[in-house]
This record gives structure tokens, sequence and C-alpha cells, in this order.
């Protein structure tokens, strides 16, 4: 979604739409710091059955070591269904894993915008999270400590409310968020369980001069599995008063 691709001052290049600012890609980010390769597929205002409609063409395609899921915030926002959301979720962990692909799915951020209740509902889809990742052998990463901050009026100890320090608008995180996001993220990579059943090679990912990634099949080419080390961040989030979250 929209947080993935870095929102408001990035879009992703499969947006196709300006700005776009490196210090707010938050795939970017985790890509240098991990030492990896990295596509960002962040497109705003998905809920997370969009994002598996496009999950085997624009990840499985693309053949990655690691794929890391955010999706859920445009879900609550929108009114989908948990059971619609998590069935969404469980497809595309069972995909990755067939795939080969280790995953990291985070769980729905922080989010100033949203309602008592509607935030009430985020955790219980959090939960629901951190039990299907360990079902299908995922990493799952809660972001509220990195990113949240408490909110008065709420339940006990909640982390709901974006950092003073990283919230823009309520949905959307400044540079200091997005690094703070991506950090938190890689913390998890040296810990990840081993690749299941790997595949023998990788779509191969290139970078422009300018240092964005190009995305055109002209710039993609197999390589052999001692040179895997693709990371393809894939997101879903929601939105509020019409300003959608990044996926």
């Amino acid at each position: 979604d929209s947080q993935v691709a870095g929102h408001p001052a990035n879009y992703s290049l499969i947006e196709d739409t300006l700005p776009r600012d490196p210090t707010s890609d938050f795939p970017r980010i985790l890509g240098t710091l991990a030492g990896l390769s990295w596509q960002n597929m962040g497109i705003g205002g998905q809920t997370c059955p969009q994002v598996q409609a496009r999950f085997a063409s624009d990840l499985l395609a693309l053949n990655p070591a690691t794929a890391v899921i955010l999706c859920g915030v445009n879900d609550i926002a929108g009114g989908v269904p948990q059971a619609t959301t998590l069935a969404a979720i469980t497809s595309m962990l069972s995909s990755a894993r067939s795939a080969g692909i280790r995953t990291i799915l985070l769980q729905v951020a922080p989010w100033t915008n949203g309602t008592n209740v509607q935030m009430t509902a985020r955790d219980a889809l959090n939960a629901q999270y951190a039990i299907l990742a360990a079902t299908y052998g995922a990493t799952t990463l809660n972001l509220d400590s990195a990113l949240g901050q408490f909110r008065a009026g709420g339940t006990a100890g909640n982390l709901w409310d974006i950092k003073t320090a990283y919230n823009v608008d309520g949905v959307h995180f400044n540079q200091a968020g997005y690094s703070a996001l991506a950090n938190d993220v890689y913390s998890t990579i040296p810990v990840l369980p081993p690749l299941p059943n790997p595949p023998s090679n990788v779509i191969a990912s290139a970078q422009s001069a300018n240092g964005f990634q190009d995305l055109s099949a002209a710039s993609r080419g197999t390589c052999t599995a001692t040179n895997r080390g693709q990371l393809y961040v894939e997101k879903g989030t929601g939105y509020a008063g019409g300003d959608q979250i990044g996926r």
C-alpha cells in the first residue's frame, strides 16, 4: 500500500506518479540495510484481497528470496470482513511457502486516524496474523513499539497512534518514520528461517544510474542460486480521510 510505496513523499515506480524521494522509500532503505536487491511494488489504497490478486504476477513471478508483506489497514478502513482479509493473507503465505520464498508478515501499523473501534479491530487482526505466520512458517513483526505511542482513551497499554516524531497525516510516515520501519524489519532478517525448498534460480534486478529500481522486463536477468539475494517488498494498508495508505 502507500506505506510501502512511501507516501506522501515517494511513489513507487509501478504507480507511475510523482514525487519520488528515495529517503522515504521503505523497500529501498530496507534493501540497502540488508545488502540485498529490492523491488518496491507498493500501490496506494489497496486492500489485502487486491494485493493478493496481483501476488502471482508482482511477486511470485520475480522469484525473490524474501517477501515482506504488510496489508490490512485499508481493509479495516473500508469495512472488508476480517475473514476476507485473512483468506487473502493465507493465500499469499501459502503461495510464498510453496514457491520456496521466506516471508516476513508485518502486522498492521499504528494508525492515528483510526477510531478506537477500528484500532480494536486492528489488534484482533494482528493477533490472527501472528497465528497464520506460525502456521505457514513465516516471520511476523508487530510494529507498535517501533512506530506507535499511547492513545488516551484507548485500551490499557495501547500504542495505537503514530509517534509524533514520525507522523505526517495520521496515516503515513515522514523520512524518520520510514527509516525506523525499515530498521525494525531489518532486525528480523538475521533470524529468518532457512529457505523452504529454494528454487534453482531467481530474477535478478537492476538499478538505473539515478538509484531507482528499473522494473522493465529488459532489466531483469536470470542468475544462479548462489547469487540469490532479491528482497521484494509487498504491502497493503488502509486509508483515512481519503488519503490512501501505501501498499
